[in-house]
């Protein structure tokens, strides 16, 4: 494998070493969300997905975007993943943004681990991190945001929330790409 196939990014080397059934690696102190594991939230060991959801309404469809980079092998590799996931939670809109394809879209976001991804609502971030490269983990992230507005959780107090621990430009440029997402 070259270097060029392989992503020197912090998870990236915990994944190619094999750590499994840990917490989402945290690129920074500021990663946005809840550290999840599968034992915490109850999910099986194996990676498939869980069973498919219906589409949800209007009230909890999110806009779930993957940051990645073409040079990336873990990106590249997950990119199946993330369209698997978009057949098994339907009715969401996706976006796959390569930073440096669409740095403009960007906007002043630093990406230090991939895969990222941001969840928003009508504009407000809800999570935005790295993940391990793995279905159920993805699934049960957006099934969670999506049941806390089904619940009527209010977007703005779950954004407030979920940019709190960022650095204060990093929720100014993460807000800023949700509103460009959701316009």
């Amino acid at each position: 494998m070259s270097a060029k196939d392989t992503c020197s990014a912090p998870a990236c080397a915990r994944l190619r070493g094999g750590i499994r059934n840990q917490a989402f690696p945290s690129a920074r102190a500021g990663a946005v969300g809840h550290r999840v594991s599968r034992q915490n939230v109850g999910m099986p060991d194996a990676d498939t997905p869980l069973a498919a959801s219906p589409a949800p309404p209007l009230a909890a469809r999110l806009d779930i975007v993957c940051l990645c980079a073409a040079w990336c092998g873990t990106c590249r590799e997950y990119e199946a993943v993330f369209a698997e996931l978009q057949r098994a939670l339907p009715g969401h809109r996706y976006r796959w943004i390569d930073i440096e394809d669409e740095a403009d879209l960007l906007g002043d976001i630093d990406v230090e681990t991939f895969p990222t991804l941001v969840l928003a609502h009508a504009g407000q971030v809800l999570f935005a991190g790295p993940v391990l490269p793995r279905l159920g983990d993805a699934q049960r992230l957006v099934e969670v945001q999506r049941d806390a507005l089904l619940r009527g959780g209010d977007a703005r107090a779950l954004s407030a929330r979920a940019l709190a621990s960022l650095p204060a430009d990093q929720a100014q440029a993460h807000a800023e790409l949700a509103a460009r997402l959701a316009s």
